[in-house]
């Protein structure tokens, strides 16, 4: 994919490819998505002048992404597009913030500020409905979702604590513990990984079908913002580099 000025954040599902798009202005401008159909090789501008560059997710035929509204883009509110219908919909419309979309199938979570903190909040398709997930007073952010099992980071301890909400059961549990802020959690199957403060910034990793935690770097320099499928994580990595004036590389463990 290549057009004038910049093309950034890429996401993909199935058959599906989704980024930020700077064709219409420059970097400082607000980019539109575009969504192109590799079966086909059809490209289509999916929305015009999206306020956020980055915090898009897909799954199946949908892709969902935040975006400001209100007088001088005051709140952020989560937007769909489903490429079977072609239709784009304003799925939460309220006058508080709804960021950071995560979605797996027919489930979407998200982070949403209506109550006076951050909670995470659940849309599921297949029915209609929405759901809160959590009610304590602190704040709960960045949610990832892979089947009946949400995460998110969670600051009532006082520090970030990795949780796990699981939607067959309706149970919370708290996955983390210690003094170190543990951020950015993401899920696939039975793996959690997540960026942890203890040792500089070390990508971690939980396996929910033993209970154990693993650090899967160790190095000085700062390992950022994982992602994980299967058994396979990657990762921002600056061991080569200065963080944060110059670019980091990419790592994966398996």
């Amino acid at each position: 994919i290549s057009a004038v000025n910049n093309q950034d954040f890429p996401v993909i599902s199935g058959n599906n490819v989704f980024w930020y798009d700077y064709r219409n202005g420059n970097y400082s401008a607000k980019p539109d998505i575009y969504w192109k159909n590799l079966t086909t090789g059809t490209i289509i501008k999916i929305f015009t002048e999206v306020g956020f560059g980055n915090g898009m997710n897909a799954s199946g035929n949908r892709v969902v992404f935040p975006n400001p509204v209100g007088v001088n883009g005051a709140n952020s509110d989560i937007f769909v597009y489903n490429v079977s219908t072609q239709v784009l919909t304003h799925l939460t419309n309220l006058s508080t913030n709804e960021n950071y979309p995560s979605i797996s199938g027919d489930r979407l979570v998200w982070s949403d500020n209506r109550n006076g903190n951050n909670d995470i909040y659940l849309y599921d398709f297949s029915n209609n409905t929405e759901k809160r997930l959590t009610t304590n007073s602190t704040h709960q952010d960045w949610p990832d979702i892979d089947g009946d099992k949400v995460v998110y980071y969670d600051n009532r301890t006082g520090v970030n604590q990795i949780y796990l909400y699981n939607l067959s059961t309706n149970i919370e549990t708290q996955i983390t513990s210690g003094t170190s802020n543990k951020v950015f959690p993401k899920i696939s199957g039975s793996k959690i990984v997540w960026q942890d403060s203890r040792n500089n910034n070390d990508i971690y990793v939980y396996d929910l079908i033993t209970n154990t935690e693993k650090g899967i770097t160790n190095n000085p320099a700062s390992q950022l913002m994982p992602r994980i499928s299967g058994n396979k994580v990657v990762w921002g990595d600056f061991r080569n580099s200065v963080w944060p004036a110059s670019m980091g590389d990419i790592y994966q463990y398996d």
